[in-house]
This record gives C-alpha cells, sequence and structure tokens, in this order.
C-alpha cells in the first residue's frame, strides 16, 4: 500500500513539474524521490512519502499558483485560529488529496531573504527521473543541509532516520560544502546544533568547525516581521502568544487553575518578545 502511494506521488509530482515547466517555471523538487534516491538508492521505495514538495523562485511564485489552481489544488482557507506555515503553504486538490508543498523558502532560512535562498539552493541543482519525467533537484550538499534544518522535535521519526543515515554514509565533503552554503545562508549555527541530535553528527559538526550548542532564537515579534503580509503576521503572532489553554497544558507549560493559565500566557507574551530557547523549535 506504502509504495502504491508512493508510485501515485510520483506520477502526480511528474505532472505538476511538467505544468509548471509549460508555463516559463523552473520548480525544484525538496524531498520526496530527491531523497529516495539519493540515501536510499539501493531501495529508494523503503522511504515513503506521501505530498510533493516544490521550491520556485519567489518571481515565479504567482504564477505556480495559478498553475496549481488549474490543476485543481487549492490552498487551506485562512482562518485566525491556523497557524500560517512560515517556509510553504500545502495546496490540496479534494477530488483525490493529492498534496503539493508550494515552498517560499527551506526550514530553517525563513528569515533569510527569499531570493538568496533561491540563489544558494537552486545553484547547481542536479536532475533525477520521476514518473518518466526529467526533474530539477538541489545538489547533494543542498540536500544534505536541508535534511539537517528539518531534523525538528514532533516532525516525525523519519526526518531524524534520513539525517542519521545521512552523516553516516554521505561522503565529508559533501558536508563541508553544506557547511560552505549554511554560511552563505546565516543558519550555520542551526547546522551544528541539529547535527548534534543523531549519532555521530556531534564528531561531524566538531570536523566541519560548527557549535552543537542550541542557538538563541530571534523573537517571536522579529520572526513574524519575515513573514509575507500583515494576516501572516498576525496569526503567526497570535497562535504563538495565545494558544488554547489545552496546548499549553499538553506541552507542560502551566499547571492547572486560572492563576497558573494566566502567568503561562504572561510568560509567552515575554517569550515572544524577548526571544529565546524552546524546544529547538520557534
Amino acid at each position: 500500500m506504502i509504495e502504491k502511494r508512493t508510485v501515485w506521488v510520483d506520477w502526480c509530482t511528474a505532472r505538476v513539474v511538467r505544468a509548471l515547466r509549460d508555463r516559463g517555471v523552473r520548480p525544484l523538487l525538496l524531498k520526496g524521490p530527491a531523497v529516495a534516491t539519493w540515501l536510499y538508492a539501493e531501495n529508494p521505495r523503503v522511504r515513503a512519502y506521501t505530498d510533493v514538495d516544490l521550491l520556485v523562485a519567489p518571481t515565479d511564485r504567482a504564477t505556480a499558483e495559478a498553475v496549481l489552481a488549474e490543476l485543481g489544488y487549492a490552498p487551506p482557507p485562512r482562518s485566525w485560529l491556523r497557524d500560517e506555515p512560515p517556509h510553504a503553504i500545502t495546496w490540496v486538490r479534494s477530488a483525490d488529496g493529492s498534496a503539493v508543498d508550494l515552498h517560499r523558502t527551506i526550514h530553517g532560512c525563513e528569515h533569510v531573504d527569499e531570493a538568496v535562498v533561491w540563489d544558494v539552493v537552486s545553484a547547481a541543482a542536479e536532475t533525477i527521473e520521476v514518473a518518466g519525467v526529467d526533474v530539477q533537484v538541489p545538489s547533494v550538499e543542498v540536500r544534505a543541509l536541508h535534511l539537517a534544518l528539518h531534523a525538528i522535535p514532533g516532525w516525525g521519526a523519519h526526518v531524524f532516520a534520513d539525517l542519521e543515515r545521512a552523516v553516516a554514509i554521505v561522503d565529508p565533503s559533501v558536508w563541508e560544502r553544506a557547511a560552505d552554503a549554511a554560511r552563505r545562508l546565516g543558519v550555520d549555527d542551526e547546522l551544528g546544533f541539529r547535527l548534534g541530535l543523531v549519532p555521530g553528527g556531534a564528531a561531524l559538526a566538531g570536523s566541519l568547525g560548527l557549535s552543537t550548542a542550541e542557538p538563541r532564537r530571534a523573537s517571536a515579534l522579529t520572526f513574524a516581521m519575515t513573514l509575507p503580509g500583515w494576516r501572516a503576521r498576525s496569526r503567526y503572532l497570535l497562535q504563538k502568544v495565545f494558544p488554547p489553554p489545552a496546548y499549553l497544558r499538553a506541552v507542560g507549560d502551566v499547571g492547572p487553575g486560572r492563576l497558573a493559565l494566566a502567568r503561562g500566557y504572561a510568560r509567552r507574551v515575554l517569550l515572544a518578545v524577548r526571544g529565546g530557547r524552546r524546544n529547538g523549535r520557534r
């Protein structure tokens, strides 16, 4: 069943990529086959994936959105209770559940100018075949960097499994180039920290001259200003500062009672303004 789903996602990938190219858009496939055929070359089907992750140049985003709409995809409805994804918007085709994550940037680089991210990620892109169509993917060093930046607690065990495998089998020279790309993007501190979360990663980070200490996060207010538009910024701040009480209790931020809840919200307001470390996530 998993393999059938993967084959179907490949078909959707090929169809979307073809349609984008026909309209003059150059898409980059970030994950899925880009990871499976690289890290699991002996049997790519063991690495399951369920959606399509595409990055396009900032100047092409409007056209890409129009193409997705023509193919029957739609973005999620806007809501003040829904957090605005800072790196990608998921477009879903209701007819069959096909999903495309249209990226404006990559994980960990939400605060970096999108044009700079595109220049770094698209440089030296490679080509793989997906469902009979040639599809561009980032260079191996950018894929290695993206794996590390994507290793976030709560995002699933597979992100750490992929990074652990990459640390074990990817040539050190690739990691050296990944560190250079991270420095160009200003996220070398994040790369070192994420590497330190998996076996063998701390030693690799040390060989690359990277610290594994957790970086100090930008304040939620500062981070919100990197998002596109006041609606996205407002939704992000609302969700970060005033999540439902059940969420605060589930993550252990508050105890029982209204006074504890009030104190919990007050702490989140201070964190939003000052910034700081928080479970490795923004």
